[in-house]
């Protein structure tokens, strides 16, 4: 199960575009996309011309915006490999951090696990021991003393082995099912990540009209959402697991036999909120999206190109 969990993961999307099927799948995408662009870049220069000779004003950025989509649709899978890479800078360190919290958590577990079989035991031993007959009691009731106490004895074992099996077998079935959530996510994301690369000329090119010029912002930002769910799923497992391994120092630190069987309990609706936590992380994305302001970012980056190009033109056109 530690390999599920392994930023290798992130590699996934760059074997399968590097695949020749992929490649010559995108490479038909493209050119079918290339000559959408091209149509309506000379659609969109000839509304600009025509706007410019019944008298209204020219902008650069409005004549030069078109040929610059048309260029990126034409080489989209540099462009493609460059937001791959950008999004894919700060996985890696993140997935090996999860890993060592994994482990600790393990053996904090273990820890709480053999410090309650202790306890039991010498819980166990000290029963047995009140409930000994005394040499000098009658023979009937040193005979039931002795059944008593093997009788406590053998219970006693059979519910500490109860209660340890059970509890392992939900903590060892939360533990798996918040790794298979988790690796499900990367698998979804993976999935997500190449379909958005497959539709991304296309888009790109109908960004060029101005009904869908909003387009390239919002697959960027769709693009960047789904790709944050590998970082903030290892972020949003990280903090779950420091909470619960501290929690599980504490406890092995502290006294008394029935704290630790209710703390054993706590530690499982611990790994219940993980897994709720791994559940919501498509969700934290999109939140983490839209409190960048997304809507606003179109406006934003035309009226910068608007006025970059004016500056280089100086001010002319």
């Amino acid at each position: 199960m530690t390999m599920l969990l392994s930023s290798d993961i992130w590699s996934v999307v760059p074997a399968v575009r590097q695949s020749q099927e992929f490649q010559e799948l995108f490479s038909d995408m493209v050119s079918v996309a290339s000559i959408l662009a091209a149509c309506c870049t000379a659609w969109s220069v000839i509304r600009t011309f025509s706007t410019y000779v019944e008298g209204q004003g020219l902008s650069m950025w409005t004549l030069l915006r078109p040929v610059v989509i048309l260029l990126c649709v034409t080489q989209f899978d540099l462009v493609g490999n460059a937001i791959s890479q950008v999004t894919g800078i700060f996985t890696r360190d993140m997935a090996a951090y999860v890993e060592l919290d994994f482990t600790e958590f393990t053996e904090k577990w273990s820890e709480l696990m053999s410090r309650q079989s202790e306890l039991s035991q010498a819980a166990i031993a000290g029963d047995m021991v009140d409930n000994l007959p005394k040499e000098d009691d009658p023979l009937w009731k040193r005979l039931y003393g002795y059944i008593k106490s093997c009788t406590i004895f053998m219970l006693g074992q059979g519910q500490t082995s109860l209660h340890a099996g059970v509890e392992t077998v939900v903590s060892g079935l939360l533990m798996l099912v918040m790794k298979l959530l988790m690796y499900g996510q990367q698998i979804l994301c993976n999935v997500y990540l190449l379909i958005c690369l497959l539709l991304a000329p296309y888009v790109f090119a109908l960004a060029i009209l101005p009904p869908f010029s909003g387009g390239i912002t919002h697959w960027i930002a769709r693009y960047v959402q789904i790709s944050l769910w590998i970082p903030i799923g290892f972020l949003v497992m990280k903090f779950n697991l420091v909470m619960a391994n501290a929690y599980l120092e504490s406890v092995n630190a502290s006294d008394g036999f029935l704290n630790v069987l209710a703390d054993q309990y706590i530690v499982i609706v611990y790994q219940i909120v993980i897994i709720v936590s791994v559940a919501s992380v498509p969700k934290i994305a999109g939140w983490v999206i839209e409190s960048t302001g997304t809507n606003e970012a179109h406006g934003n980056i035309s009226s910068m190109g608007r006025r970059l190009i004016s500056a280089a033109s100086g001010g002319k056109l």
